[in-house]
This record gives structure tokens, C-alpha cells and sequence, in this order.
């Protein structure tokens, strides 16, 4: 081969090897600097926790702190504990917020858990102004009780026996509605975590929904151990991204 040919080649061989090169360099670059996603259920019944119409919350201001400072890009979705479960175990969901843990280990779903987000205190509450002595919990069982839903079995063998000798025992979905019934005089006590409780006994008193004594005073007490919640993941990687926000 003349020798301005092999010149040639291996000019043109070079700068191929130079352009693969720089395109690999580039790819990299490139997929360093993509943002990661990560899609996160929460349930939607926990004001004020997490506030979905204000897209707020005590939990959920704590998580869009960590997206925030690790360059996520998290997508939220907002639910019941049933439906999250079931997202989570089909992978649809990475993480899921303020579910009890033992509806995954109920439904074998490997999952790693964070720390303590909250704790959930839940309460006996009633009005001082009504004629209720409690000193005990078996008291509850000789008034009108209403309890967030599913607080039969959250709360313990003992609480479900108590409740099943009561006067009258209900259970709420909705927990905007058992300060309504409270303060209306339509149950006698209201079975809560607190904060919960206290978010949407002020909200009906800002608004004016009834016409109430805006000045009745509330007793509590507090029978439950508190309950820590937490975020449940199926990677252990989010765990260890958003636990120093916790």
C-alpha cells in the first residue's frame, strides 16, 4: 500500500477512537446528572400530616425537604392503606408513608423501614362541659363511642373486648367526621390521635359549619402507647436517603 494511504488510515482510525471517546465521556456526564424518581404513597386520611389539597404536611413537608436537597424527583400519589399496600407489593409505588407496617408483613412484601417519621397518640376525648367520669378504659363501655376506622383491631385485644360491651360503638372512615359528631352531641367520646383529632376540631370551628360553643373545653386521655410511623420502602437505598430527615 503507498504510503500516503497508510497515512490516511490511520488519521482516519485516530480520530474514530477520539470520537468514540468523547461520546462515551459525554454519556456519562449525561447520566450523572439525571435526576432520580422516586413515586411515594401516602394516605390521605391523616390531616394534618399530610395535607393533600395544600400539598403540605407535617410528614409530607419532611419528605419534600430530601427530594429537595438530593435532586429527586419525587411524584406522590394519595390513597387508602389498602390501595397503597397493593400499589407497593405490584412495584407501582417505591415507598409508602403512615401505613402500619403489619398490613405488609400481612401480605409478605419485603420492605425496609425507616426512622420514626411521627408518633400517633391516640386518645379518649370528650367534652369537660358533658357528664362523662373516666378513670380507666373499660369506663369508655358506658357511653357512645366513635373510633377511627379499623381501631378495633389497631388498638388491641383488650380494647375490642371493652368496646363490645359498650353502650354504642362506631367506627369513622372519614375523622373530620368524629369532631363533627363530638361536637354536635351525636357521640359521647371520640377515639383519636390527637393531632388528627385537634386539625379538624379547629377546622369546623374556623369555619362555623354548626353553631357551637367555640369555647368547649376537651378532655384527653391518653390510654394507647404511642405508635410510630414511618416510611416503608422496597429499596433500602431511599431508606438511607431520607432517614437524617426524619
Amino acid at each position: 500500500m503507498p504510503m500516503y494511504l497508510k497515512i490516511l488510515f490511520s488519521a482516519l482510525f485516530f480520530l474514530n477512537l477520539e470520537g468514540i471517546e468523547a461520546k462515551s465521556i459525554l454519556h456519562t456526564s449525561e447520566d450523572a446528572n439525571t435526576t432520580k424518581e422516586v413515586k411515594i404513597g401516602f394516605n390521605s386520611g391523616h390531616k394534618p400530616y399530610v395535607i393533600k389539597e395544600q400539598n403540605t404536611g407535617i410528614v409530607l413537608d419532611k419528605i419534600k425537604k430530601a427530594c429537595a436537597a438530593h435532586n429527586l424527583k419525587c411524584s406522590f400519589s394519595f390513597s387508602s392503606n389498602a390501595r397503597l399496600v397493593q400499589e407497593l407489593s405490584l412495584a407501582d409505588l417505591d415507598c409508602i408513608v403512615n401505613v402500619p407496617k403489619e398490613l405488609l408483613v400481612k401480605n409478605k412484601i419485603n420492605f425496609y423501614e425507616s426512622k420514626a417519621i411521627v408518633f400517633f397518640q391516640n386518645s379518649v376525648i370528650y367534652k369537660a362541659s358533658s357528664n362523662i367520669h373516666i378513670d380507666k378504659l373499660s369506663d369508655i363501655a358506658n357511653y357512645r363511642i366513635n373510633a377511627f376506622q379499623g381501631a378495633k383491631q389497631a388498638l388491641g385485644v383488650s380494647f375490642g373486648e371493652i368496646v363490645k360491651a359498650s353502650k354504642s360503638y362506631t367506627e369513622s372512615a372519614k375523622q373530620d367526621s368524629q369532631a363533627m359528631q363530638l361536637m354536635t352531641g351525636r357521640t359521647d367520646i371520640v377515639i383519636s390521635d390527637l393531632q388528627i383529632f385537634n386539625y379538624h376540631w379547629q377546622q369546623i370551628q374556623n369555619k362555623n359549619l354548626e353553631k357551637v360553643n367555640k369555647a368547649e373545653n376537651l378532655v384527653v386521655k391518653k390510654f394507647f402507647v404511642e405508635v410510630p410511623r414511618s416510611m416503608l420502602c422496597l429499596d433500602e437505598k431511599w431508606i438511607k436517603i431520607f432517614n437524617p430527615f426524619f
